[in-house]
């Protein structure tokens, strides 16, 4: 990824996480398995994102909620990765996840924690720093669940906020939350095939007429766009007057974070006014990148490079 457009570009990762991967040869459930390898950094899905646009060239700063020992250590690495933050520090402590990666069958299995309980006052803070900080940007990537206490509505909020300052609003979150937002015209959202499924009421796996169909469904409820990844399958995107397909060459390895490589790749076409067939392209190609990498918010921009190439864009 190269920088191409500017602005600022806000990414609020409400429950952020301190994000653990256990890398081996073979895990096998119910047994004692040997880890080869573990890597630990801050994560959720905002700052996935947010790190992949860093790294790119962007002006991004990550916001959210930091508690407890867990909390200062996501602080900590995203000081490390030089990775500018203003972090809202809640009595809870924060959450982290473990994705156990088994090398030799490309089987992951993660376990997530739900974070913490966010006070009233808390969530009023935020909204308040939200909207400093949203003044003058001209993306804010609202992405990833909710932790306990925060209103379904929040993503809603944040996103009418970031409309009052002149920022579009780029939405990826589970049904509840997605469809309150929907209501504040985001400029995205981007479901993947088990949010699009849970929020419409839809079977997985999700047929893609089905998937159309439940994406124009969000049009006319108030998105201006909406991307969903359907994993293997690739991206759909439903646009006013267009609906396109982008399918990268199928890969094998850790799933985690491809959704967020591709919502990264869509703000970066955002920002830079890129035509749809080619932001969708490259995100598609992004998404598939990511998955060769062991762990959430990497890409190496060689492997962009060929997947792009090999992507194919379709108007269906």
């Amino acid at each position: 990824m190269t920088a191409r457009g500017g602005g600022r570009v806000v990414c609020a990762a409400l429950n952020a996480a301190l994000d653990i991967t256990y890398i081996g040869e073979r895990f096998a459930a119910g047994q004692s398995n040997r880890v080869s390898r573990v890597h630990a950094q801050a994560g959720g899905k905002a700052v996935n994102v947010a790190r992949l646009l860093h790294q790119a060239g962007h002006d991004v700063i990550v916001t959210g909620f930091a508690g407890g020992l867990v909390g200062a250590e996501i602080a900590a690495n995203l000081d490390e990765s030089a990775l500018p933050h203003r972090l809202i520090r809640c009595a809870g402590g924060s959450r982290r996840t473990v994705s156990a990666l088994s090398a030799q069958d490309a089987a992951v299995t993660a376990y997530n924690e739900n974070g913490p309980q966010v006070t009233g006052a808390e969530w009023a803070l935020f909204a308040d720093r939200f909207a400093e900080l949203a003044h003058g940007a001209r993306l804010v990537v609202l992405s990833g669940s909710l932790p306990g206490g925060l209103p379904v509505d929040a993503y809603r909020t944040l996103a009418c906020l970031a409309a009052d300052s002149g920022a579009a609003a780029f939405v990826d979150a589970h049904a509840a939350p997605l469809l309150a937002a929907v209501a504040a015209k985001p400029a995205l959202v981007k479901p993947n095939e088990h949010e699009l499924a849970e929020a419409a009421g839809l079977a997985v796996p999700v047929p893609l007429p089905a998937a159309v169909q439940a994406s124009r469904r969000l049009l006319a409820d108030g998105a201006q766009s909406v991307v969903v990844s359907l994993g293997p399958r690739g991206l759909v995107g439903v646009l006013p007057g267009i609906t396109l397909l982008a399918v990268p060459p199928t890969q094998r390895g850790n799933p985690v974070g491809a959704g967020d490589a591709a919502l990264a790749a869509l703000a970066e076409g955002h920002l830079a006014g890129q035509p749809w067939p080619d932001r969708l392209r490259r995100a598609a190609a992004m998404s598939a990148a990511a998955v060769r990498q062991p762990v959430a918010g990497v890409v190496h921009a060689e492997d962009v490079a060929e997947l792009e190439a090999l992507t194919a864009v379709s108007e269906i």
